[in-house]
């Protein structure tokens, strides 16, 4: 192999400097065969594994976000110490559907985010410890009675989720994040468990789901070095 530098114009008109050194080399095809090493090991499947009791999937259709409706889990609860009723009221209203929630400047949302013990302790370099961030949502199509044969196909609903778009204003901390909502427990109906908690933080599927159909989600918890940690799965939501 040997180059050199050349301009534009034909082959043979264009101006050309001279020739590099040559540099000889020899190249062979391997004969392909199952004794061929493999330069990394086989990874494993990721980890099924809980992470909170309060992670629970549901189906939304509620004032506070309409127009929009849809599937959601949660993955946060706190108590709001204005008693559950600031933070349910959107500031204002975006483009398709999106809300813009107000919430109190003393709360920053990924502190209330939940939170695992053991991963806390395999995780201590973190800002908040064992915290659920950063996650990436999945769903699955799983059979009913309407929908007795499925797919399968595992689907992304959701960015990576390394943190809460949000922002400081006079008096309120302002939630921007497409994907999260915030609900009072009035409006969620789920259980506490957190006592005495108040208010729900959702993730938010924003693709569309069928009339009918039953899904399962799958949270993907990925460790600081963005490999995966554990895969975690949800109770079935149906929609009505």
């Amino acid at each position: 192999v040997l180059v050199r530098a050349v301009g534009v114009g034909q082959w043979g008109e264009r101006i050309a400097g001279e020739w590099s050194h040559n540099e000889k080399f020899s190249f062979a095809l391997r004969t392909l065969g199952l004794d061929i090493p493999v330069p990394w090991p086989d990874r494993p499947l990721p980890t099924k594994a809980d992470f909170h009791e309060g992670i629970t999937g549901l189906h939304l259709n509620v004032g506070q976000l309409s127009p929009w409706k849809g599937n959601a889990v949660r993955i946060g609860e706190y108590i709001d110490p204005a008693g559950g009723t600031s933070i349910s009221k959107p500031e204002n209203s975006g483009p398709a559907g999106l809300t813009i929630f107000a919430i109190p400047a003393t709360l920053d949302l990924e502190n209330y985010l939940y939170t695992n013990d053991l991963v806390a302790q395999a995780e201590p370099l973190e800002k908040i410890a064992g915290v659920i961030l950063p996650i990436a949502l999945y769903r699955v199509q799983v059979t009913n009675t309407k929908y007795p044969s499925v797919p399968g196909d595992i689907v992304q609903v959701s960015p990576l989720m390394e943190q809460i778009a949000q922002f400081d204003e006079t008096g309120n901390n302002v939630v921007t994040d497409p994907f999260i909502a915030i609900l009072p427990k009035a409006t969620t109906g789920l259980p506490r468990t957190i006592n005495n908690s108040n208010e729900d933080i959702l993730l938010l599927d924003r693709q569309p789901v069928l009339k009918g159909a039953r899904y399962k989600y799958l949270i993907v918890r990925f460790s600081p070095t963005k490999e995966i940690e554990r895969v975690i799965v949800t109770n079935q939501v149906d929609v009505p």
